[in-house]
């Protein structure tokens, strides 16, 4: 039988899981869920670009050297935003690492201090040994908390000296404190900015699709007599299909049915 979990059991964190395994999962995941399409869209683009580039018209035909024209600055747009998206990914990895080790660092050095609390007398420090309890897991509640911390030790650092702490414990807290905090920022710095960049690329994507079927219809009389360069400027000019998702998973049966026996 499995036990109850013992109560503060969640903020004990393995060595083990700061900070290497647990940015390594997370940046796995954040690198899978890259939007392939908007990659293959880009692509498209720069291929009917290059495409044009290599093939000039001949006479030259003012419309499709006007909307070639408006393409280029789309795939210099697109590009800008694809930068930005992985400038963004990188604040996240880096928020998300410094983040998982001041966390650390914060919940011991808070530790320390409610264990101590703990044992105070409460007649003397009245409500001291609520407010330094140990938060539960999440993020928000440690910031939270650790900003009680400091709140409630000041007036009575010499009560924590006396019992063990080092003379600068304090500051030890605030310093961690600030660090995660900072870690958390530039955390949510590094998102808004991977956001604004996936709508960018969504954006200027459908703008630079639009020109590409605009060319596409002069492109399919111009190539009449010379299906050869029409099939060649509908391949550089294709968007390749993002990957199904897998389908392979097992399905489990439904409630009630029945199970093969096994022999």
């Amino acid at each position: 039988m499995i036990g109850k979990r013992e109560p503060g059991a969640r903020d004990a964190q393995p060595a083990c899981a700061v900070p290497g395994l647990l940015v390594n999962k997370q940046t796995t995941n954040l690198s899978t869920k890259m939007n392939r399409t908007q990659n293959n869209v880009l692509e498209s683009l720069q291929g009917a670009d290059q495409f044009l580039t290599e093939h000039p018209l001949t006479p030259a035909n003012t419309q499709v050297t006007a909307l070639d024209t408006q393409l280029k600055a789309v795939i210099v747009t697109m590009t800008d935003h694809r930068n930005g998206q992985d400038l963004g990914l990188g604040k996240i990895l880096g928020g998300t690492a410094s983040k998982a080790e001041s966390a650390f660092e914060l919940r011991l050095q808070m530790r320390r201090i409610s264990k101590i609390a703990k044992e105070l007398d409460t007649e003397q420090f009245p409500g001291v040994r609520q407010s330094l309890r140990m938060p539960r897991s999440s993020y928000q509640q440690l910031q939270s908390r650790a900003d009680t911390f400091v709140t409630i030790i000041t007036p009575i650092k010499a009560t924590f000296v006396e019992r063990g702490l080092p003379a600068d414990f304090d500051e030890q807290l605030q310093d961690a404190l600030d660090v995660f905090v900072v870690a958390t920022q530039r955390q949510s710095s590094g998102r808004s900015q991977r956001v604004q960049g996936t709508a960018g690329l969504d954006i200027a994507g459908r703008a630079g699709r639009k020109l590409v079927r605009a060319i596409d219809s002069i492109l399919f009389t111009i190539y009449d007599d010379q299906p050869d360069l029409y099939a060649a400027w509908k391949s550089a000019s294709h968007v390749e299909q993002a990957p199904a998702p897998s389908t392979s998973a097992v399905t489990p049966p439904a409630p009630g049915a029945s199970t093969p026996a096994s022999t």
